[in-house]
């Protein structure tokens, strides 16, 4: 921001201030209207574009005040519609809080680049409790009362630019202007300091104060893993931390939480005794044929296919099973497995559909037992050749076979894209998630007895992209945002939800509210509550601002 001086006029309403965009903006926008930029998902433009503002940002010299700039970056992102909803101020600093990859430090000076002063943190304590370093979980808020007037317009303003710039929670800052836009000649000030589009693009105007799942989010306790990914490669760093599954292209495709493992185990465990009985069942009849004293080829065929036509569910393991675990195990033959005919169909049929998932190790096990019926195994006549070492080495290819078939169908089973369609398909339990927009009392009811939700984005062709998670424990907190008043401090000229909680008031009028944690109050009397800010912020000033003199004349 620069003045335009008049030489010959010292009246500070002839003073014209004007706001500077950031350079070469025409060159930049260029590169959002170019092929490769279109064809982007949503997601990724919204990736790019804020990523191209924060390089602005830390490209601009110092000192600087680069609110105005920014907002003016934003409107233009808008007119030239190149995202797929409205970009305002806090979508910027969603991103900035959580995927920009900046320090603590490099966000807080970056902070203090669109507010216009760098300080320490400390300093800030004259309106907000955050001694040793405090930072409030969620979101902050700073409100102006109902029907704002001037009074209560300007000081909520500098308190958002405040918190803002101290960085007071961990969530998102909102300038809270309940309503419709203020008087005329108000709105006149700002769009002339800041921006044509100021209370579009940094204000919100809702009469209620609540918070969503952008507020709560977290992605540094989450894991993403590729469906793929086998179950046995969880760790103990894992079972701590929100697993989220995704396809190779970062899609969302389930969770898997704590308690998933004991009731899908149970679905894969019923299977695997049906499979052992199957892996038995070969052995013990191999061995008990050439163990006889005359042994034909034609009883080495008839008994195994005798296995092999047997149905599923004639065995004796699915004799045992109980109705619903029958159940969970016809679904997940024919809803997972492919095998159509579910417990009905033939141990042959069923070898048959795992064929495809295991790279064909069930043809090359039937393929080891036709090999059997050799000229070297057997005469003319279709007896057994007394050759001990070659008998046994055809049986131990046998086995070694079918331990590796097995193996192969444990692992495919085993990954967690066969484990969410057991949850899904056969359990049915439902797949939970939210979106950013998600409400608190929306999360509270879906989350249940679990200890996350997974937070998603909408992607193209009803895809969805997970961008982080709301753990129950912060939803369970009695207080999951702060609020700052300010020109008023009772709850009557406002209306916010009871898991928000007051921690700074500036006002100039009765006071009448109570907190259940100390806060920063400031009630004095005087003309303004603008006057309250001033007097204040002169503190600060004195301190850090070089009011404009040269080192030369310092010197």
């Amino acid at each position: 921001m620069k003045p335009s001086r008049h030489k010959e006029s010292h009246h500070l309403g002839e003073y014209a201030v004007r706001y500077e965009p950031f350079k070469e903006l025409a060159k930049v926008f260029a590169e959002f209207h170019t092929p490769e930029f279109k064809l982007l998902s949503a997601r990724k433009r919204f990736k790019k574009v804020s990523e191209t503002l924060l390089q602005l940002i830390e490209e601009a010299k110092e000192p600087c005040f680069l609110l105005p700039a920014v907002l003016d970056f934003i409107s233009r992102v808008n007119a030239e519609k190149l995202l797929h909803e409205p970009y305002r101020m806090l979508s910027f600093e969603f991103w900035l809080n959580h995927f920009s990859g900046l320090s603590d430090k490099q966000n807080y000076k970056l902070r203090s680049k669109i507010v216009g002063k760098h300080i320490p943190r400390e300093e800030y304590q004259l309106f907000f409790p955050i001694g040793m370093s405090k930072t409030f979980n969620g979101s902050h808020f700073v409100a102006a009362h109902f029907s704002p007037d001037i009074d209560t317009t300007i000081a909520s303003f500098w308190g958002w630019m405040d918190a803002f710039g101290a960085r007071l929670s961990n969530g998102i800052h909102y300038w809270s202007l309940p309503g419709t836009f203020p008087d005329s000649h108000i709105a006149l000030l700002f769009q002339e300091l800041f921006s044509e589009h100021v209370f579009e693009l940094l204000a919100r105007h809702a009469h209620t104060l609540t918070l969503t799942a952008s507020d709560l989010i977290s992605h540094k306790e989450i894991v993403k893993l590729p469906a793929d990914t086998q179950i046995g490669s969880i760790n103990d760093t894992h079972h701590s931390k929100a697993v989220i599954l995704i396809d190779e292209n970062g899609h969302f495709k389930g969770d898997w939480r704590a308690n998933d493992a004991e009731v899908v185990r149970q679905v894969i465990m019923l299977f695997g005794s049906i499979m052992r009985w199957f892996e038995n069942s070969i052995h013990a009849k191999l061995i008990s044929i050439f163990a006889k004293e005359q042994v034909y080829v034609a009883d080495v065929k008839e008994a195994i296919d005798a296995i092999f036509d047997m149905t599923v569910k004639e065995c004796s393991p699915v004799a045992g099973f109980t109705e619903q675990q029958k159940r969970y195990q016809d679904d997940y033959l024919k809803k997972v497995l492919k095998v159509h005919k579910g417990l009905t169909a033939t141990f042959g049929e069923l070898v048959s559909s795992l064929d495809a998932v295991t790279s064909d190790e069930f043809s090359l096990f039937r393929s080891a037992i036709q090999a059997f019926s050799d000229p070297e195994l057997f005469n003319d006549e279709g007896s057994l050749i007394e050759n001990r070492p070659l008998i046994f080495s055809r049986l131990e290819k046998i086995f070694k076979e079918l331990d590796e078939t097995i193996h192969a169908v444990q692992q495919h089973i085993d990954r967690f894209s066969i484990l969410l369609e057991i949850k899904e398909k056969v359990l049915e339990i439902p797949q939970l998630f939210v979106t950013l927009k998600s409400d608190v009392e929306e999360m509270r009811t879906k989350i249940d007895n679990f200890d996350h939700l997974t937070v998603v984005v909408p992607e193209e062709n009803g895809q969805w992209f997970p961008v982080g998670a709301v753990f129950a424990n912060d939803l369970k907190r009695q207080t999951l945002g702060t609020v700052s008043l300010r020109d008023f401090s009772n709850e009557n000229e406002m209306k916010m939800a009871s898991y928000l909680e007051v921690i700074s008031v500036l006002d100039h009028h009765k006071t009448d509210i109570s907190t259940t944690s100390a806060a920063t109050m400031i009630v004095a009397d005087a003309q303004s509550a603008n006057t309250i800010v001033a007097e204040l912020m002169m503190h600060i000033n004195d301190r850090y601002s070089l009011l404009n003199i040269s080192k030369e004349a310092i010197d």
